[in-house]
C-alpha cells in the first residue's frame, strides 16, 4: 500500500513506534501550512477531571481519539495519509489545501525533516534536503 504503515513490524523510531497499519500521521501540516485557518482554542475534558487548554489551527484525528498530545508521541494535527497514486492530478495537497503544487508540498516536507529528524534521531544529523532532492522527489511524485 502507498497510503500506510503496511509493514510486517512496527517501524522502530526511537523513542516511539509507528505501529504497522498506521492510517493517520502528523506530518506538521496544519502548524506550517495552516492556509488561513485560525489557531483556535480546544478545551478537552481530562480523565482526571481537569480541562485541558489546546491551541491548534485543526487538532485533526485528536478530535476523534481523544489523544491530544503533540508530534511525536500523540494524535494532535494527524490526518489519514493519502494515496499517492496520479498525486499529480489531486492539487490542492493537505487536507487544508495549504499547499498548491508539488513543489510546495516538497518544500514543506523540507521543513518536516529539519525540524522532526532531530527529534526523532536525536543521535543523528537533522535530514536536509538538497535542492538536487526536492527536483527528483517532485520528478518522482509527477510518475506515479
Amino acid at each position: 500500500m502507498l497510503n500506510d504503515s503496511s509493514g510486517r513490524n512496527p517501524i522502530p523510531v526511537p523513542p516511539f513506534f509507528v505501529p504497522a497499519g498506521t492510517r493517520f500521521q502528523s506530518i506538521l501540516s496544519a502548524e506550517l501550512l495552516p492556509n488561513g485557518d485560525p489557531f483556535q482554542e480546544y478545551l478537552v475534558d481530562q480523565p482526571d477531571g481537569t480541562v485541558l487548554s489546546v491551541f491548534h489551527p485543526d487538532p485533526g484525528f485528536a478530535l476523534t481519539s481523544g489523544d491530544f498530545r503533540g508530534f511525536p508521541l500523540g494524535d494532535l494535527g494527524e490526518f489519514k495519509i493519502p494515496s499517492l497514486w496520479n498525486v499529480r492530478h489531486t492539487s490542492p495537497y493537505f487536507h487544508n489545501g495549504g499547499a498548491k503544487t508539488l513543489e510546495e508540498v516538497v518544500e514543506h516536507y523540507a521543513t518536516f525533516f529539519a525540524i522532526a529528524s532531530p527529534l526523532v534521531f536525536p543521535d543523528a544529523p537533522p535530514i536536509l534536503l538538497t535542492e538536487q532532492d526536492k527536483a527528483d522527489l517532485v520528478a518522482f511524485l509527477e510518475l506515479l
